[in-house]
């Protein structure tokens, strides 16, 4: 009889010792599930996962969500305000992603969006126009936007990350009590068709500010208000039209997210990537070096210096390469001489025309101004000759303002700095690189100029290149 009671008794231990074990393992089980989700629904998940199984494939398929590898890139560079202040920008992002494509689409805006509402095209300031797929700019705008978004959209691509902006100026910091501001541009340049321009149709923003949101077309425009050294990271959203029909079964407007890219102040370029695309996982930049910027992470750099020699002899002696668009970062006005209306755009410098030119049209020297001629095919270059000044005439040449020290860039990423001659001359100063490169643009950056004796404007009359 005491063996029977006996062995009762450690049968009912075990029992008990076994179904403790087991729910140990459950809360343990729960507890890794609890960490996927938002702590307001943890209690909730624990309660369905132990009476509901499917609440607990529903949480294991979030768990595999949570998981995919989006791919985020940080881009990292530096500008100085017109007060001097030097501040330090770094930009996350995530690659292109289809708004169909709602898993990676979670995925990434898991990691960036905080408890705001995942992007799409029904909340980008956009309101249905002419028929139920053409979408424009809200006129709810809170604010008076100078572009307009205007497409035809079935689905758009989104890219969402954070914008961090550090103050580095040497002695110089802000605080609650001598708060600091600025303001910067990343804009929108796509590339499609022969033509290189800003996108102020298809592309905009969304700034997700602590106490408000801010769209802007063509551009990521920021702002930030400094009360210490560092402000963000602030959530953004870039979003890109796209529309597929049976005449665009692949995206109509395909092309510009693949060929498009992002350009901050005249020497930096940001290629987004597709997600899931091979073909487009490369991330160009092309990092200012000049004496500001000179305090880059190594890490962060990709930019290769090129020796370069001169050789004054006429380009001509040499096959050149196709480069059949242009554009620059800004162009002066139309001017009026004896009746004859003279326009200054991107494109003469590409015209073989000597008496045309392009001039810069900001404010001051152009330092910092850009030009690029670009093809549409990698092209390889081994010389690029350069026309400076306005070549129209010894006279209008000195009153003129040419470019004195320019950097010159490539879409390999390599560049180098190089010093122009200001004198008249007929003949195109010709720079011979020391190894050849392929590309599918040449962008040159004024750094300095010789000043012109009347104008302020700086000028190139034509950019070759040959193999």
């Amino acid at each position: 009889m005491r063996k029977k009671i006996l062995s009762a008794f450690i049968a009912l231990t075990m029992a008990a010792a076994c179904l403790t074990a087991c729910s140990e393992e459950g809360t343990e089980r729960d507890g890794r599930v609890t960490e996927t989700t938002t702590t307001t629904s943890a209690t909730t998940t624990t309660e369905q996962t132990t009476t509901a199984p499917v609440t607990t494939e529903q949480t294991t398929t979030t768990m595999q969500e949570s998981k995919i590898d989006v791919g985020f890139q940080t881009y990292t560079y530096k500008y100085k305000d017109k007060q001097n202040y030097e501040y330090e920008v770094t930009l996350t992002l995530s690659p292109w992603i289809l708004e169909s494509k709602a898993d990676v689409l979670d995925a990434a805006w898991a990691k960036v969006g905080k408890n705001h509402s995942k992007p799409s095209k029904d909340n980008m300031n956009l309101q249905k126009y002419s028929n139920n797929r053409r979408m424009t700019t809200s006129n709810n705008s809170p604010y008076h936007l100078s572009k307009t978004f205007d497409a035809t959209v079935t689905e758009m691509y989104f890219s969402v990350g954070t914008v961090t902006v550090k103050n580095v100026t040497n002695g110089w910091s802000f605080s609650e009590q001598e708060p600091g501001s600025t303001d910067f541009s990343f804009y929108w340049i796509k590339n499609i068709e022969k033509t290189l321009v800003y996108s102020q149709d298809h592309f905009i923003t969304r700034n997700i500010y602590s106490d408000s949101e801010e769209f802007n077309v063509g551009e990521i425009f920021v702002r930030p208000k400094m009360k210490k050294d560092k402000w963000g990271p602030m959530t953004i959203v870039l979003g890109h039209a796209e529309n597929f029909s049976p005449k665009y079964p692949n995206g109509e407007y395909r092309k510009e997210v693949e060929n498009g890219y992002l350009q901050a102040g005249s020497d930096t370029i940001i290629k987004i990537p597709i997600y899931g695309e091979s073909n487009s996982t490369v991330t160009e930049k092309t990092t200012s070096q000049t004496t500001a910027s000179k305090q880059t992470k190594a890490s962060e750099k990709v930019t290769r210096k090129t020796t370069a020699t001169r050789k004054n002899k006429p380009a001509g002696d040499r096959s050149e390469p196709v480069f059949n668009s242009a554009y620059a970062t800004s162009t002066l006005a139309p001017t009026t001489y004896n009746g004859k209306v003279f326009t200054y755009n991107a494109k003469n410098v590409i015209d073989n025309d000597n008496s045309t030119c392009w001039c810069e049209g900001a404010s001051g020297y152009g330092e910092g101004e850009t030009i690029m001629i670009t093809a549409d095919t990698p092209q390889n270059v081994g010389s690029v000759s350069i026309m400076n000044g306005i070549c129209g005439g010894k006279n209008v040449y000195y009153r003129n303002c040419r470019v004195k020290d320019c950097r010159i860039s490539f879409s390999d990423g390599s560049s180098f700095d190089y010093t122009l001659k200001g004198e008249f001359n007929d003949q195109p100063q010709v720079i011979e690189l020391k190894n050849s490169v392929s590309t599918t643009f040449i962008k040159l950056t004024i750094l300095s100029v010789y000043p012109g004796s009347t104008y302020e404007d700086t000028c190139i009359s034509e950019i070759k290149a040959a193999s």
